[in-house]
């Protein structure tokens, strides 16, 4: 026997008794027999269609508003809906209408009679009425911007900053930066999907003490930009408003070294550049600062190893040599022949000996001698001992 099946598309064979048909409708078969009798024969196959879904286009709606779940049904199959809101339970419409009043999945099972059952979920969305919370420093200080952003908690939509009572837009961006030096009241609307809230934030600048100036004086109160290392640098800052509860504080490169008063010194700069800072700080935290720049140089004090006390004006008297400005507050020399005889001593250093004994007797021979001298600078505690020899040379 031999089988030819008509149309061949959609079939697993067309020369088979019984092929596997896929797709619904007419088809014919012809057979021949061994004997070469031939006969056909006709079967049409209906095809089901699986169960129709269409979901809402928006699912995010706004409180009170509703929305169709499906909006394609196929006849005869069946729709059993579920969902987390409690107040929904079991529902067998193809094409319920819900009015959530929060966010709420649902759940869909179709079947259309021996068709594998669909599942489906449809998450409808319930826009809450947003607060608006506006960030930032509400109490910045005059002079310093400040930055204030509107927050919706993660809505869309759309903001617009105004002054309170005013038509004039200010941003329509999230964030605005101000710099009012008076209370002010700002106005920030939030437009979104189910409406328009309005929030309000009233600022309130603080303000600072300013200061006048910053001076540096040495210790007979002269201003000065520059001092011997282990000098003292006093200063003095004045204020344009009253200090009030306000707190004083003085650095010196950045490191602290005294507060609370609008008067200081300081003995420990060493050689370079100092920078003096004056911070001001009030209550709320607004500071104001100013400052001066001390130059430091080295102290250096130098002494001959030699003189020559012939008149001739070059090299006559033996004396220590020290920089102009710097303040010596002790100071005491002697001088000694080689044997231990004192032949010279004073308390000046601007004093030196001219070769005589006591610098008006006799001229003393050429020889080694050996001098003390006793020194202390201002801002030092305790003064330095010096010992060298001297030649006297005629």
């Amino acid at each position: 026997e031999s089988w030819m099946w008509m149309p061949m598309e959609g079939l697993s064979a067309a020369d088979i008794p019984s092929p596997i048909a896929t797709m619904p409708g007419s088809y014919n078969v012809q057979v021949m027999s061994d004997k070469m009798c031939p006969g056909s024969a006709a079967v049409s196959i209906e095809g089901l269609q699986p169960p129709g879904f269409v979901p809402p286009e928006n699912t995010t709606i706004c409180p009170g508003e509703s929305v169709e779940l499906n909006t394609l049904v196929t006849e005869g199959a069946t729709y059993v809906w579920t969902s987390t809101d409690p107040t929904f339970g079991t529902v067998t419409d193809a094409t319920p209408i819900v009015t959530p009043t929060q966010t709420a999945t649902y759940t869909l099972i179709a079947q259309n009679e021996d068709c594998p059952a669909i599942e489906r979920t449809v998450v409808i969305t319930v826009l809450t009425e947003p607060t608006i919370a506006i960030d930032g420093d509400l109490n910045y200080c005059i002079g310093e911007f400040t930055e204030l952003t509107a927050l919706a908690g993660g809505i869309n939509g759309n903001f617009t900053w105004r002054f309170e009572g005013s038509d004039e837009v200010l941003s329509t961006e999230p964030s605005i930066t101000v710099n009012d030096a008076q209370p002010r009241t700002y106005e920030v609307t939030f437009a979104y999907a189910c409406g328009i809230i309005t929030e309000t934030v009233t600022l309130t600048p603080q303000t600072q003490v300013d200061i006048a100036n910053v001076i540096a004086t040495n210790e007979n109160s002269v201003v000065i930009d520059t001092i011997f290392e282990g000098g003292t640098v006093f200063l003095d800052a004045t204020l344009v408003d009253d200090l009030g509860d306000a707190t004083i504080e003085w650095f010196a490169n950045g490191v602290p070294f005294d507060s609370g008063t609008l008067s200081t010194s300081d003995g420990s700069a060493t050689v370079g550049f100092v920078d003096y800072e004056i911070v001001v700080t009030t209550p709320a935290g607004c500071e104001t600062r100013s400052n001066v720049r001390i130059l430091v140089v080295p102290a250096e004090i130098r002494i001959p190893n030699a003189f020559t006390p012939n008149g001739d004006g070059r090299n006559d008297d033996f004396k220590i040599i020290y920089p102009q400005g710097l303040v010596i507050v002790e100071f005491s020399m002697n001088i000694y022949t080689r044997w231990g005889n004192l032949v010279f001593e004073t308390d000046n250093p601007d004093e030196g000996w001219n070769g005589q004994r006591n610098n008006d007797g006799e001229p003393l021979p050429s020889d080694v001698y050996v001098y003390y001298y006793t020194i202390r600078l201002a801002g030092q505690t305790e003064a330095e001992t010096v010992q060298g020899e001297v030649v006297l040379i005629r």
